[in-house]
């Protein structure tokens, strides 16, 4: 994860990719002290995670992998991850619409 701070936008947190941090601890550290060295904090994990599907295999795949990006949001210490949820597939439509 490369880490650039433009003078003429101040930011105050980033949004990580994790992907690649995924399974390194010394890489997690590294990552934490350099966003801490100018000043930021990370908002999100963005994960690849996909929510939406009905398969009941490939859903538990899919929060398996979310888990993992649960667990490393934790180790970069922040509580967001960003997951997709964006297909509604039928036959979903009426289990949201009955909550």
């Amino acid at each position: 994860m490369a880490i650039t701070r433009r003078k003429f936008i101040e930011y105050s947190a980033i949004a990580a990719t994790a992907s690649p941090l995924l399974g390194s601890t010394a890489r997690i550290e590294q990552h934490r002290k350099e966003v801490s060295a100018r000043g930021l904090r990370i908002s999100c994990v963005s994960s690849s995670a996909n929510m939406h599907d009905t398969d009941p295999e490939k859903h538990e795949a899919q929060l398996a992998d979310a888990r993992k990006f649960i667990d490393l949001a934790s180790a970069l210490g922040t509580a967001y991850v960003r997951v997709f949820g964006n297909k509604v597939i039928s036959g979903r439509a009426t289990m949201f619409s009955t909550c």
